[in-house]
């Protein structure tokens, strides 16, 4: 198996499992819980109305890491930075610590008509647009292209965070829609591209979840995404485009309350 063979290949320099959860998160490995939230960007504050504490592990790194307390359960939560390389060396090194299941949260840019700011997107799968999957793919590097292979969410996970999203958005402004999300390197350059993308079956678009279903399927992990809608390329709201104060609005509810009871949702029954 491919994570076996990932593993001798760091191994035969010394590492153990323990080194590469110490390096990757400056603690000792049991201070992360069996469930970790796992977001490129945003702060835990945006649990702060749905939480009891949120306690700091590690803010002097680059991967920062917070205990949050919620319902009687202890949730770690990691802010790994963006991009996709960045959250799969979090992942791999969660694999070396009692966690068990990932929950992704961050954004995603709409690229069809219905999808407004604000509005949930829980990904089906996510289209590999990303380099990094072939280092973790079976066989030689320059026989390893996963363009456009489709990477999917632990089932169990998938079905608990559209459970949770139905009840929490029912009698919200926000809209619960399935994704076939797009991850893709370089926002710049995706412009140029979206048509092609649309044609190949994809909705959204964003720039870590192949990658991290992926690399969680390779660790045994239990992995699942929920995403908020940032902007809409089509919609006359692309990401370079100023959306107005209402969708400014839409954006920071949806993140600071929305998403949070989702994920907490999750939890409970994950």
């Amino acid at each position: 198996m491919i994570y076996q063979r990932l593993f001798k290949g760091i191994e035969r320099f010394g590492a153990t499992r323990t080194s590469i959860a110490e390096m990757a998160f400056k603690c000792e490995p049991g201070r992360i819980t069996e469930t970790v939230i796992l977001a490129p960007v945003w702060e835990p504050t945006i649990f702060s109305a749905h939480t009891d504490s949120i306690i700091p592990i590690v803010e002097n790194s680059i991967r920062r890491l917070y205990e949050i307390s919620a319902n009687g359960e202890k949730i770690t939560f990691l802010r790994t930075g963006p991009g996709a390389p960045s959250v799969a060396h979090a992942v791999f090194a969660l694999s070396c610590t009692p966690c068990k299941n990932v929950i992704f949260a961050g954004s995603v840019g709409g690229l069809v008509d219905g999808q407004d700011v604000g509005d949930i997107v829980v990904p089906e799968y996510s289209v590999c647009g990303e380099g990094a999957s072939r280092y973790i793919t079976e066989g030689n590097l320059k026989d390893s292209d996963c363009f456009g292979e489709k990477y999917y969410p632990n089932q169990d996970i998938y079905k608990n965070l559209i459970a949770a999203a139905k009840v929490v958005t029912s009698g919200n402004k926000a809209a619960l829609h399935i994704g076939k999300t797009f991850s893709v390197d370089n926002i710049f350059a995706e412009f140029a591209h979206l048509e092609e993308i649309l044609q190949m079956g994809c909705d959204s678009i964003e720039m870590e979840t192949s990658l991290f279903f992926k690399a969680a399927e390779v660790s045994g992990l239990k992995a699942g995404a929920v995403f908020l809608i940032s902007d809409n390329s089509f919609g006359g709201k692309a990401i370079y485009t100023a959306r107005d104060q209402a969708d400014k609005d839409s954006r920071e509810f949806s993140r600071d309350h929305i998403i949070p009871r989702i994920i907490l949702e999750t939890v409970k029954n994950t």
